[in-house]
């Protein structure tokens, strides 16, 4: 790190200094002030400026300071990359309006851009776009307002869609919509361009340890199904695998196939 000595600030200078320097936004209140007078537009206040490594693209309003740039070319500085501007060699920082020969000459040799920030060319981002916006959606993650941006599906459908997925726990498959109220097939393959089915997000039932009541909720088993399957786990103590549920006659395979993603052991 390297100090370097400056001319004196006059008192309104200093008065200014101290106000940025005591809170707020540095660059925004050097750029603002209307006592700034007589000194290179690209130098500070300060007395002494450092000199240090620093990335152009995320260098913060502080360090520029610090670096010995003033505050009105620190708040340009920043305009520029929050616009989108990129540097990607140590002779973008020309680029700045009010940045003299000399200032790049002192600067230059301690920009050290990282290599993430020139990785990204305009097709890539073109393409990170474009895949961007071919992405599904989570059925299981989108709320009842979401939903009627599908052709097709109203408010009154988009609450049944949102209250049957609670009951079940999740939808394993997009293809469990039809089993919705009022939900015709023909806008499956709308919502199949649109949305899919993360099973991650299913949440299962601990069949040891749900309650009657708990089993019955589920629209793949209801009551009668709930209390015949807690009378046969108080009869073994514990169920060891799902497929007792089968053996013994508790459920149909059909009801297994359906029900089995929703249980767990």
């Amino acid at each position: 790190m390297v100090f370097h000595s400056r001319k004196p600030a006059s008192f309104s200078d200093s008065l200014f200094f101290h106000e940025i320097s005591s809170g707020g936004n540095k660059a925004d209140s050097y750029y603002d002030s209307t006592v700034i007078s007589g000194y290179d537009a690209v130098f500070a206040l300060e007395d002494k400026y450092e000199l240090f490594e620093f990335d152009p693209n995320t260098v913060s309003a502080d360090e520029l300071i610090r670096l010995g740039v003033s505050g009105r070319v620190a708040r340009i500085w920043l305009n520029y990359r929050m616009h989108g501007g990129k540097f990607r060699t140590s002779s973008d920082i020309k680029k700045i309006y009010g940045m003299t020969p000399e200032a790049y000459e002192r600067l230059a040799p301690y920009v050290n851009i990282k290599q993430e920030t020139n990785e990204y060319s305009n097709s890539s981002i073109s393409t990170f776009k474009a895949t961007l916006a071919t992405l599904k959606a989570d059925i299981n993650l989108v709320d009842s307002v979401e939903l009627i941006k599908v052709r097709g599906i109203g408010p009154v459908l988009s609450g049944r869609i949102v209250r049957y997925r609670k009951l079940l726990g999740g939808f394993y498959t997009t293809e469990q919509l039809i089993e919705v109220y009022g939900f015709p097939d023909s806008l499956l393959t709308m919502v199949n361009k649109m949305y899919y089915a993360d099973t991650a997000q299913v949440q299962t039932i601990h069949i040891n340890e749900a309650t009657e009541d708990m089993l019955g909720r589920h629209p793949y088993l209801g009551r009668y199904v709930a209390r015949g399957i807690i009378k046969y786990r108080n009869s073994v103590v514990r169920i060891n695998k799902l497929e007792e549920l089968t053996d013994n006659g508790l459920l149909t395979r059909e009801q297994f196939e359906k029900v089995k993603k929703y249980l767990d052991i």
